[in-house]
């Protein structure tokens, strides 16, 4: 298990930054869109 992480970190670390980035601006602008039509 350790070994598996430290490859997905040293392998595909930029990847995993820019996939974390891309799944935390589309739930804040899916929040953004929810409070708009909520209020």
């Amino acid at each position: 298990m350790t070994n598996t992480l430290h490859a997905i970190y040293r392998f595909d670390y930029p990847l995993f930054l820019i996939r974390s980035a891309v799944v935390m601006a589309l739930a804040f602008s899916a929040f953004i869109a929810i409070r708009g039509v909520v209020h």
